[in-house]
């Protein structure tokens, strides 16, 4: 008390830890106060708890994944059935013998079919005008479905 109120202390030191807490008697010689205590076994960290983590946060990343690649899927068929009128179930190929390429590639690219050329000669097709379809496959008047491929069988005007 006489410290916090500034006047000099007259009274010897008291001490009050007890336990671990408790100073070392001054009879005890300096080396065995200098002695190490006994150490408390240290508390060792679960590795599975890390890995725990690892696992946990890996999941949280495939979860996510799988849902970008579900919703990827998803959501182009959700537009496309809500926008677009059903489609029909199949096209029928029109008669193209006898037309020129040029012609016959546009009409089978507005009915939604893709085309392929058979024949055309040596250096193939510069000008497809200059071409006439001498046969398809499948024949014309057989049913395809939209987006199918015809090919088409091609040769100079007069030679098929």
């Amino acid at each position: 008390m006489a410290a916090t109120r500034g006047e000099a202390v007259t009274e010897a030191e008291h001490p009050v830890g007890v336990g671990e807490a408790a100073p070392l008697p001054e009879t005890l010689p300096l080396a065995a106060a200098t002695e190490p205590t006994e150490r408390l076994p240290r508390r060792r960290r679960r590795p599975r708890s890390r890995l725990r983590r690892i696992s946990i946060a890996l999941t949280v990343v495939l979860l996510a994944a799988a849902l970008g690649v579900a919703a990827l899927i998803a959501i182009p068929k959700l537009t496309d059935s809500s926008s677009s009128p059903p489609k029909e179930s199949g096209v029928t190929i029109p008669s193209l013998v006898g037309q020129p390429l040029d012609a016959a590639e546009q009409r089978l690219s507005d009915l939604g079919l893709r085309s392929t050329e058979e024949g055309g000669g040596l250096f193939g097709v510069l000008i497809p005008s200059d071409w006439n379809v001498c046969q398809t496959s499948p024949a014309a008047d057989s049913s395809v479905s939209p987006g199918s491929t015809v090919r088409l069988l091609i040769g100079r005007p007069g030679t098929c």
